[in-house]
């Protein structure tokens, strides 16, 4: 699954050489904003096709060991994933292409770490993915940022953070149902969460264009991570401890 995950991230819009298209302006977004934007829905994008794979592959993997109700909630997500993917592609064609093209690789570079063999796991390293996802959408669509002035943008993140809450609901009960510990579930979530904080560290600039700052982000990190210490996990959250003013790095193994 790894090599399909990075085929998806890594085929990003360009310009193939030729002379970039001329966009059109969209009400309510500044050019400024437009290529902040434009920054940042890769990464958003790239996540959600990306899951379209990982879902479908639990939902096989979980035959037997979830009920028929749990893994058609399973399925189900993968149909919003793809339809989420084609709505953030759809406004990328409107927007200037992205600044920095490493952004595909290192988000191909951390779907992989998705991916392990428990399936549960697996399931909580998803969940907090889509939280931090959610996180986002809530900062973007805040009443004060600059995507709330634009109603039709506005309108398409407010429809998949909806979605998204129901994808954390349905994560977090088959995460129970498998049988996965509070404490191994903070574990998991604490370190997805730490890598995909790496992600956003370089479009920071970006994203306070955008009225989106980290902190909500770095908070509920933080919590996760409280909690798991508070379980005895001190040892194996060790290698997350990072000084307050030092970015936090890319989460780049299982």
């Amino acid at each position: 699954m790894g090599h399909r995950i990075a085929s998806r991230c890594l085929n990003a819009r360009g310009t193939g050489g030729k002379t970039a298209p001329t966009l059109q302006p969209v009400p309510g977004l500044t050019p400024a904003t437009m290529q902040a934007l434009g920054n940042v829905l890769p990464l958003l994008i790239c996540g959600e096709e990306s899951a379209t794979l990982v879902f479908d592959d639990l939902a096989a993997r979980l035959q037997g060991q979830l009920c028929e109700s749990h893994l058609d909630a399973l399925r189900s997500i993968t149909q919003d994933e793809n339809r989420h993917a084609d709505m953030l592609e759809a406004w990328r064609t409107r927007l200037p292409a992205a600044q920095d093209r490493r952004t595909a690789y290192r988000t191909a570079r951390f779907l992989r770490v998705l991916k392990v063999p428990d399936p549960a796991r697996q399931l909580a390293r998803l969940c907090a993915v889509d939280e931090a996802v959610a996180t986002v959408l809530a900062a973007l669509l805040r009443r004060s940022s600059v995507v709330a002035g634009c109603t039709e943008l506005a309108d398409t993140l407010r429809q998949i953070q909806q979605d998204e809450s129901r994808h954390i609901r349905i994560t977090r009960h088959s995460v129970q149902a498998l049988g996965l510990s509070r404490e191994h579930t903070d574990w998991e979530q604490a370190r997805v969460l730490h890598g995909f904080i790496g992600l956003l560290v370089p479009m920071q600039a970006d994203l306070a264009n955008l009225s989106a700052p980290l902190g909500p982000l770095v908070r509920r990190w933080n919590l996760w991570q409280t909690r798991a210490l508070a379980a005895g996990s001190l040892a194996q959250l060790q290698s997350l401890q990072v000084p307050a003013e030092t970015p936090m790095p890319e989460l780049v193994a299982a």
